[in-house]
């Protein structure tokens, strides 16, 4: 389960695959280049950057067992490793449509993907007469047509509020970014402990260590990553 902000449950929300796709999209790649390259050159978040390669798929693996599974939330919420992951995919996602509006010969995979995330966890609420998010509103959408995600209305600046800005996909699975704060623990302890309480950090979450996984462990996270991948290949195949 995760806690998300959209969630009636205090035991948090369970996603279905089709919810997640947005999150799922830039997997394949980003496992890819694990193999060969170090994490810091792979992620942007800094707190991830830290991790090594087992421990960074290791991570990636509790997200979405958290996101599909009725692992319950953990007491006092996520941990900040995790809440980096979500944020990590929802930017790379975005890097991959960029990609695909300056090349449109790649495909529009990204923008398949991202727009079947909006569509379920965006524009089901009926925020607006229209029905649609106050991002998309004023945009002159053809909801009909067989590929509303290829309109040409849907700039890069759209795609990036729909995707990581606070008003779109980033609210559903995120309520802050305290995880962000990490350069508070370079302060001597006293000063880090008291700046942490009156900003409300709880660094034994936002700065909690990531598991370090077995061999087994880390070979297991990534059979389960590849699995939503092929699924979701498979899905948008049919």
């Amino acid at each position: 389960m995760w806690n998300s902000q959209n969630s009636d449950s205090k035991s948090g929300k369970r996603y279905s695959h089709e919810d997640i796709s947005v999150l799922v999209m830039p997997l394949d790649e980003l496992l890819d280049l694990a193999t060969s390259q170090p994490v810091e050159d792979l992620v942007d978040e800094a707190n991830l950057q830290r991790l090594e390669t087992n421990e960074l798929i290791f991570a990636i693996y509790q997200v979405f067992d958290a996101l599909l599974s009725e692992t319950a939330v953990p007491e006092g919420g996520h941990i900040g490793i995790h809440e980096a992951i979500v944020a990590e995919l929802l930017s790379k996602a975005h890097e991959m449509i960029i990609c695909e509006i300056d090349m449109p010969e790649i495909g529009h995979g990204a923008r398949q993907a991202a727009w079947q995330s909006i569509e379920r966890l965006l524009m089901r609420g009926n925020l607006t007469p229209s029905g649609l998010p106050p991002i998309l509103e004023e945009l002159d959408l053809d909801l009909n047509s067989e590929r509303p995600f290829l309109d040409k209305s849907l700039s890069v600046d759209i795609w990036e509020e729909l995707l990581v800005d606070e008003c779109g996909l980033w609210s559903e699975f995120l309520w802050d970014a305290d995880w962000r704060f990490h350069e508070i623990l370079d302060l001597p302890q006293d000063q880090a402990k008291k700046l942490g309480s009156d900003m409300g950090l709880d660094f034994n979450v936002t700065q909690a260590l990531p598991h370090t996984p077995s061999e087994a462990e880390t070979n297991m996270a990534r059979y389960f990553l590849k699995f939503l991948i092929w699924k979701q290949e498979a899905d948008f195949q049919e």
